[in-house]
C-alpha cells in the first residue's frame, strides 16, 4: 500500500510507473511499468568493479546516512540503515537491463493485462496499486522489464521490513531534498 502512495505522490520507489502510447496501436494509451527504484542514476553505478565506481558507491552510503541523520536518526542507525540501502538497491541493479537492452524496443515491449501482470508478480497488491493510481483494472500494462519485475517481487518477500522502511524514508526524503 506504501509503495502505491508514494507512486501516487511522484515518488519512484522500486519501480517506474506511468503511461506510454500502445507501440502496436497508438490509437490507445497503456500503463507502462519500468525497471526503477535506484538513488545512483542506473544500474552500472552499483555493478562496475573499478576503484572510481567503488569509491563513488562509498560516498553514496555516506550521503545515505547524512540525510537519514539529518532527519533524526541517530548516527549508528542511521549508517547501518544506508548500508542495507545501497545493498537493496544493488539486488534491483542486478535484476536490472543495462542501458543497450533498453534500447531495443523488442525487448522492452510486454504488454499484459492487470490478471496477467499480478499473477507473475504476486508480492505486490497490483489491483490495490492500479486503483492507489486511479487506473481502471481492465486497462493493459507494457511490462518493459519482466525480469526485473519478477527479482523485485522476492525482495519483496526476502528483504526484511526494517530494510523495506528504510529505503522507503531515504527514496521520500531524496525526493523533497531539492
Amino acid at each position: 500500500a506504501e509503495i502505491g502512495r508514494l507512486q501516487a505522490q511522484g515518488v519512484g520507489v522500486v519501480f517506474a510507473f506511468g503511461s506510454e502510447e500502445d507501440r502496436k496501436n497508438s490509437s490507445q494509451v497503456i500503463a507502462a511499468a519500468l525497471q526503477g527504484g535506484l538513488g545512483l542514476p542506473d544500474r552500472d553505478y552499483y555493478l562496475k568493479k573499478d576503484a572510481k565506481s567503488a569509491e563513488l558507491r562509498k560516498k553514496y552510503v555516506e550521503h545515505v546516512a547524512k540525510m537519514l541523520e539529518l532527519a533524526g536518526a541517530k548516527p549508528a542507525k542511521a549508517a547501518a540503515d544506508a548500508k542495507a540501502i545501497a545493498a537493496l538497491e544493488t539486488q534491483l541493479a542486478q535484476a536490472s537491463m543495462d542501458n543497450v537492452e533498453i534500447r531495443d524496443p523488442d525487448k522492452t515491449h510486454h504488454p499484459m493485462s492487470l490478471e496477467a501482470f499480478s499473477r507473475t508478480n504476486p508480492g505486490l497488491e497490483w489491483a490495490a496499486f492500479f486503483r492507489e493510481q486511479n487506473l481502471p483494472a481492465d486497462v493493459s500494462i507494457n511490462v518493459w522489464q519482466p525480469d526485473f519485475f519478477r527479482a523485485a517481487d522476492k525482495l519483496l518477500k526476502s528483504t526484511p521490513l526494517p530494510t523495506w522502511k528504510a529505503y522507503l524514508r531515504w527514496h521520500v526524503l531524496d525526493s523533497l531534498a531539492y
